[in-house]
């Protein structure tokens, strides 16, 4: 699964050669990095699960915040909107990418657990 989101950082690095890959990588995981932030602080809710996905043996039972569609793209703005303010408009477009990226890329590899808005209807291939 994480092949994907650093397959992304890759390509991003491709098209904005000016950004170093590791601010890429950083971006592609900064929704799982923030997730597991509020894992710890309780609250967003994952618990082990053995005879989910052989993948992602994880059970994301609460991720509204940081895993559903909607908020991933509240997110990637901000990332855009502080970036573009520190930075430069090109960095903040490419660092939104990869932020966004992430929910896609989710998808994919995600068992039925990913959030459209909030904690509605969810959705995952599972693949």
């Amino acid at each position: 699964m994480f092949i994907g989101h650093y397959a992304v950082g890759f390509l991003l690095k491709k098209k904005f050669n000016a950004i170093p890959l590791w601010v890429f990588f950083i971006t592609v995981q900064f929704v799982d990095i923030l997730a597991f932030m509020l894992v710890l602080l309780g609250v967003e809710k994952m618990s082990y699960n053995p005879t989910s996905n052989p993948f992602l043996r994880t059970s994301m039972d609460y991720i509204p915040l940081t895993h559903s569609l909607s908020n991933s793209l509240v997110i990637a703005l901000i990332v855009f909107l502080v970036v573009w303010k520190l930075k430069d408009r090109t960095w903040g477009i490419a660092l939104s990418m990869g932020v966004l990226s992430h929910w896609f890329i989710d998808f994919i590899a995600h068992t039925p657990d990913m959030p459209l808005i909030f904690n509605s209807y969810k959705v995952g291939l599972g693949l």
